[in-house]
């Protein structure tokens, strides 16, 4: 009987990993905008800074290199218009908190100061108060 229990408690245990473990990864695809996932996982490099406005050492390189890779290789190939919408789309799903307001001031502050620290050129894409760019 014990042993019953044990492997009902255990199969409980893997449904439950496994629904967390989908509802993470889903929550940073978006299946109906799949040419975004790359924007946005090279986005999520700069979350932690981001979302504590802390621009801590250790992280602005792997940051920077998400900035990077959005504005030389995605760029490119998305479009301008694109490339802008997916960024905005990533910053409203994953950036922003209970208070978008106050939020996306914080997040301008912030996303100006790290493009300057990594010399890249993303603004028009970063100021959610601007139209995106057309291609």
């Amino acid at each position: 009987m014990g042993a019953l229990i044990y492997a009902n408690l255990l199969v409980l245990l893997v449904l439950a990993v496994a629904t967390i473990v989908s509802n993470v990864s889903s929550a940073e695809r978006d299946p109906a905008h799949p040419e975004c996932n790359e924007v946005s996982d090279n986005l999520h490099k700069c979350h932690h800074i981001v979302k504590n406005d802390t621009l801590v050492n250790p992280k602005i390189p792997k940051c920077c290199e998400g900035l990077r890779t959005i504005k030389n290789k995605l760029l490119p190939r998305l479009g301008a218009t694109k490339t802008c919408q997916c960024v905005r789309q990533c910053v409203l799903i994953h950036f922003v908190s209970s208070d978008p307001a106050d939020d996306l001031i914080k997040l301008n502050a912030t996303f100006s100061k790290l493009l300057k620290i990594c010399k890249v050129d993303l603004v028009d894409f970063l100021n959610l108060k601007a139209p995106c760019p057309s291609n």
